[in-house]
């Protein structure tokens, strides 16, 4: 082991593990392998500070915390780390403590290695939350707009090579190699998009067809400004670009619902398929839903919600369109809208929030925002006369 000087980063074995003062972490979501600062060293023992790193659940912008279980310092026994019950310390190689864009470049690339790098780029200024994983790309979701997704952004990734060093992990460098892919090989290609709820999966998907668009609309990388750059004419198939920017509106309003952990969740799978001439532009696009959470319809836990668009209808149709499609005047006549009992009779119309927080469940929905989205998607599809039908 190198030796250990005051002020090293380091690692603690078996921290999170029960052993020595660790305590298992009541979701069991800590490795074994705690980071560390190290207060103090002597010849027979190293007291570290661990830095258990814990964000809020809700809202990632808000400062790290410590629960009070855990504990602020631990003493390490230098010695045999092989003795049973015994932690064990060892220096943080460079790569891990500087953090890397890439985490294929860490020296030590287990599980505790890559979540505090993906920690260490999460709370840099400003946010770092794309990451490589060698091909892979893992997005930490921020929890709010970071303005990394305008025409500038995509004029960045058009035509540049994946993972090129001269431009940060982005989720638009997937997409572009997806899309440079398949115009050398003629091949399908696929990008999988995965992960719990709350992950921001529902984003990462627009992202990767809003960039899609963007270059199967003819958008060639940006040329360099000049005195005669003026504005670009209108790309060919603008037409159906809209319209597969507004799909993800009409099927957020249908299929997405609030949880526990998310104001915003995807209760389906989707499969969306987007089909590009031999030119690159694209020509037509499909979508295919599955697995949409059927149960939800008579039910839900406390503090969720059924499926947007029921609440939607109460709060933004008047009471004429309501009655014509014979609806009361209040979401609280119908069960399957505020849980049986009505437990969530006060609830639907806020987003879940961390239970610690003052304010908590005082932050209303963004139903207002979502309704004109909805009916914006609803006109751009042309679909007014089957909403009318509703």
């Amino acid at each position: 082991m190198s030796t250990l000087q005051i002020g090293d980063m380091c690692w603690v074995e078996n921290l999170a593990a029960g052993t020595s003062g660790g305590e298992q972490a009541s979701h069991g979501h800590h490795p074994s392998r705690v980071a560390g600062k190290v207060l103090a060293v002597s010849d027979s023992m190293v007291t570290v500070a661990p830095e258990w790193g814990e964000l809020c659940p809700t809202c990632a912008l808000k400062p790290e915390h410590t629960p009070a279980h855990r504990p602020a310092k631990v003493n390490v026994p230098l010695g045999n780390s092989a003795d049973a019950g015994q932690l064990a310390v060892s220096v943080m190689d460079t790569s891990n403590a500087e953090g890397r864009a890439d985490m294929m470049e860490l020296a030590d690339p287990a599980v505790g290695e890559l979540m505090y790098n993906l920690r260490l780029r999460y709370k840099a200024q400003p946010m770092q939350f794309y990451t490589y994983v060698g091909d892979i790309l893992v997005v930490v979701n921020p929890m709010a707009d970071m303005g990394v997704s305008g025409e500038e952004t995509k004029a960045t990734y058009a035509g540049l090579p994946f993972r090129d060093a001269s431009a940060p992990p982005h989720i638009y460098a997937v997409a572009e190699a997806a899309h440079k892919a398949l115009a050398e090989t003629a091949a399908p290609q696929v990008i999988v998009i995965s992960g719990e709820s709350g992950a921001g999966k529902t984003y990462a998907t627009n992202d990767v067809l809003d960039f899609l668009a963007y270059r199967g609309s003819g958008c060639d990388p940006a040329p360099a400004p000049g005195p005669n750059a003026g504005a670009a004419p209108s790309p060919p198939g603008a037409e159906i670009v809209a319209k597969i920017r507004a799909i993800s509106g009409v099927i957020e309003a249908l299929g997405n619902a609030k949880t526990s952990r998310n104001h915003n969740s995807s209760r389906f799978g989707k499969l969306v398929k987007v089909q590009f001439d031999e030119a690159g532009a694209i020509e037509g696009a499909a979508l295919q839903t599955y697995l949409l959470e059927k149960s939800r319809i008579v039910d839900q836990q406390p503090g969720e919600r059924n499926y947007h668009i029921f609440y939607l209808m109460f709060q933004f149709l008047d009471r004429g369109e309501r009655s014509a499609r014979g609806l009361s005047d209040s979401v609280a006549d119908y069960p399957y809208l505020v849980g049986s009992h009505g437990k969530n009779a006060k609830s639907w119309q806020y987003m879940p929030s961390d239970p610690s927080a003052p304010q908590a469940g005082l932050e209303p929905m963004a139903d207002a925002k979502r309704w004109e989205a909805f009916i914006d998607a609803v006109v751009t599809l042309n679909l007014e006369d089957d909403l009318s039908c509703v």
